[in-house]
This record gives C-alpha cells, structure tokens and sequence, in this order.
C-alpha cells in the first residue's frame, strides 16, 4: 500500500474524531507483525464490554 494512501486516510480519520495511529517499516513485505496485531488486539478490547 503506498505511505501516501496511509497518510491521506489517517488524515481523514483524524479529522472525524479517529484516535489513529500509524506504522511504517522499510525493511518490511506487506505482512502483519506481531506489533500491529497487538495494537489491533487492544482496539477491539476495548470496544468490546467489560466481561469482568
């Protein structure tokens, strides 16, 4: 994906109020690494109800 999409759709998300955050290696394929499924992880915990 090109760091210019990235860019433009965290801008966008921002401006609708996103708590964004982004990423980008060099040295990396396309591929999802543990940090980023980590931090996918946190955002749907915390959309989920507390089960406590």
């Amino acid at each position: 994906m090109p760091l210019e999409r990235v860019t433009e759709t965290a801008r966008l998300l921002r401006e609708l109020g996103g708590d964004v955050t982004t990423e980008t290696y060099d040295d990396r394929e396309h591929l999802a690494n543990d940090s980023a499924v980590a931090g996918a992880r946190r955002v749907i915990e915390s959309a989920l109800p507390s089960s406590g």
